[in-house]
């Protein structure tokens, strides 16, 4: 009976590359995140002294601002939940 070797099998490196559905989320959730930000600090300050005196103006003005923190954690949410599925 011949002697064979046994010749080891290469060992590949497995990288996770992200893929184009998730690069694109991600961009669109930076930009939405930079411009909800530059939004409350462009209008948040005056809206807040306009609405000094009504406290119904503040409380529908603290709603809008929970909902959007809403939106933009939820858009976070499945952005990263689809890199994760992968």
């Amino acid at each position: 009976m011949p002697n064979i070797e046994t010749v080891a099998a290469p060992h590949f490196a497995v990288a996770a590359v992200p893929s184009s559905q998730f690069l694109r989320r991600l961009v669109i959730s930076i930009v939405v995140t930079f411009l909800d930000a530059a939004g409350l600090q462009f209008v948040g300050s005056p809206l807040y002294t306009i609405s000094s005196n009504s406290l119904l103006i503040r409380a529908a003005l603290l709603i809008l601002l929970l909902g959007m923190s809403a939106s933009l954690a939820r858009m976070w949410f499945l952005t990263f939940r689809i890199r994760n599925q992968q």
